[in-house]
């Protein structure tokens, strides 16, 4: 990954796609699953309740936060994850599954 990706994926200019965030990741030593649990921080109507009024008042962030729901909505599956998922499955990074 070029060192002006890593800058503007760091300011929060671009969002990396998920090769990128592959790398990042291992070279962090974390598994996907460290990076986008979060069930254990609040249930999730109060999740979507806090992120629904901060974003209500704020354009920029609502329109950061779309950018980051498209980055994470059904992506392919980085050749370092595919054996943890069965052949065939469709892989949802929003919901960490895997779908027939």
């Amino acid at each position: 990954m070029e060192t002006q990706s890593k800058s503007n994926i760091e300011n929060g200019k671009y969002f990396p796609i998920i090769e990128n965030l592959d790398q990042i990741m291992n070279m962090l030593g974390v598994r996907p699953s460290e990076i986008f649990f979060f069930e254990s921080l609040a249930p999730k109507d109060e999740l979507i309740q806090e992120m629904y009024d901060a974003m209500k008042n704020d354009e920029k962030l609502a329109r950061l936060m779309y950018k980051f729901y498209l980055s994470v909505k059904y992506q392919p599956i980085p050749l370092s994850w595919r054996a943890k998922f069965p052949a065939g499955c469709k892989y949802s990074s929003l919901r960490n599954q895997c779908s027939p």
